[in-house]
């Protein structure tokens, strides 16, 4: 019968690594929020540049789990029909929210009201779009060279 002895020897800082990873996960998860978010302005709507201009980030680490969050300061209301449209065949949409647009395209504000309200509005998908341009390099930030750097560290 044979028999083997593997001995290991700590040649770094693991006693480190809770700390290490805190420092290098907070690093990466902002670098690909800052992509996310870029891609996000790239693709907001150019009415007069306050939704992309909304575009925030936070890069929050509690209890060894980092999160990243892309988001809107934007009013809900308004972020939301730009994601996701508006169904025909509705309500009046908001007049006093849809009168700067109106007037800025030269379009009478009940006529803009009502055609929103009988054909709705294309969802952009803004965010959703965004996430899906970006997720080849997000998944290299976070699968790859994140670890990568965290065992560079060590």
């Amino acid at each position: 019968m044979a028999s083997v002895t593997v001995k290991f020897e700590v040649v770094g800082s693991l006693d480190k690594y809770a700390e290490i990873f805190d420092e290098q996960a907070r690093a990466a998860m902002t670098e690909a929020c800052l992509r996310e978010q870029a891609a996000v302005q790239r693709n907001a709507p150019e009415y007069s540049g306050t939704f992309a201009s909304s575009i925030e980030i936070d890069v929050s680490t509690d209890a060894g789990m980092t999160r990243g969050d892309v988001y809107s300061t934007d009013s809900e209301a308004k972020v939301a029909v730009i994601e996701g449209g508006r169904r025909p065949g509705g309500s009046f949409p908001n007049i006093s929210a849809l009168s700067g647009w109106a007037r800025a395209k030269g379009i009478p504000v009940f006529l803009a009201a009502r055609a929103i309200a009988v054909e709705g509005i294309a969802p952009r998908r803004v965010f959703g779009r965004s996430a899906d341009e970006t997720e080849a390099e997000v998944d290299q930030i976070l699968m790859v060279d994140l670890p990568d750097s965290i065992i560079g560290s060590l």
